[in-house]
């Protein structure tokens, strides 16, 4: 059976992407505890709020809490302040709050797509980088150790 292509995706491929639902993985123990949690959350977000939006924000969220340590010492030789790395800690909570939320709100409004799964996954994907220079940064880590981290 031949598929016609006119881009990236075969007109095969666009027919699944219509097909495509998501599925996610297991709960665990604190995901049971934490839904009690996020479930208030979402009920404070009102339904014009769109789930890419909650996405975005809290990646926002990862990218200025990096920002305010580049602020202190870029050459991750420096001392950072520790009222930086309390700031950086609760941006990544908001971060993990809003990414365990916009499924939910995207689920509510009836808006889930694969292309916000994919701009999910692609701000997760992103947030690690900032994660682990934050970690770097805490830990002092040098140069060389960074470069190795980022590429594991």
């Amino acid at each position: 059976m031949s598929t016609i292509t006119k881009g990236p995706i075969s007109s095969e491929g666009l027919k699944e992407l219509d097909n495509y639902k998501y599925h996610g993985g297991e709960w665990t123990s604190l995901d049971r505890v934490m839904d009690i949690f996020w479930k208030f959350v979402i009920s404070l977000i009102p339904e014009w709020v769109a789930p890419n939006l909650i996405t975005f924000i809290g990646w926002l969220s990862v990218v200025f809490s990096y920002m305010i340590i580049l602020m202190h010492d870029a050459t991750m030789n420096g001392v950072v302040p520790n009222w930086c790395f309390f700031v950086t800690a609760f941006c990544i909570f908001f971060y993990s709050t809003l990414d365990a939320i916009d499924g939910k709100q995207a689920r509510r409004t009836n808006s889930s797509s694969p292309l916000g799964q994919l701009f999910d996954h692609g701000c997760d994907s992103f947030s690690m980088t900032f994660f682990i220079l934050a970690i770097c940064q805490a830990g002092q880590v040098g140069d060389h150790e960074v470069i190795l981290l980022l590429m594991v």
